[in-house]
């Protein structure tokens, strides 16, 4: 009798797990102030519309600086593969002068945790009190990357001075009259 309990404890240790758990749903940014909302079009083509929210609600001057919590939500109008999301990231930062010793292991974090996009979709970048920055595709955690200068290094891409668009990043910085 022992045998067969022991038997069915290491069958049942070996089945899949079924067992479901309640997805992780991204913060709501209800909880803060929006700092500023632009459209990105590609020769009249809208690729995105995109939001940013901070506890204050007071322009960004500085993507160093970034508020926290911070949020940088993305509405996607088209469909956009994830090695593009990932190349064009990695470009950015090169044009942007912001490759480090860090780069190539973010990099490698974003492939394993991001997703190809469609339109329609929300993909949310929150970063914490503690710089942890968590994304989330239509509300749903898909991971996080914990390095310090990550959040700010990221959100660079549409912050920095000489983002590539500087209409786009005077206004989700707030700073558009």
């Amino acid at each position: 009798m022992k045998r067969f309990f022991l038997l069915l404890v290491m069958l049942i240790c070996a089945l899949p797990s079924v067992a479901c758990e309640r997805p992780v749903e991204a913060p709501a940014t209800e909880q803060l102030q929006k700092i500023g909302a632009a459209e990105l079009r590609y020769w009249g083509i809208k690729i995105y519309r995109a939001h940013t929210f901070g506890c204050e609600g007071r322009a960004i001057v500085d993507h160093k600086a970034l508020p926290k919590p911070f949020a940088l939500v993305i509405h996607y109008h088209r469909d956009i593969d994830r090695q593009d999301l990932i190349e064009t990231t990695r470009d950015e930062w090169q044009r942007l002068g912001l490759v480090g010793e860090h780069t190539q292991a973010w990099l490698a974090e974003l492939r394993a945790i991001w997703q190809s996009v469609e339109a329609g979709d929300e993909l949310t970048l929150w970063v914490d009190t503690d710089d942890r920055a968590k994304f989330y595709m239509n509300g749903q955690l898909l991971g996080a990357v914990e390095h310090a200068q990550f959040a700010s290094t990221f959100a660079a891409i549409w912050l920095h001075p000489n983002a590539r668009n500087t209409s786009v990043r005077n206004q989700l910085a707030g700073l558009a009259e």
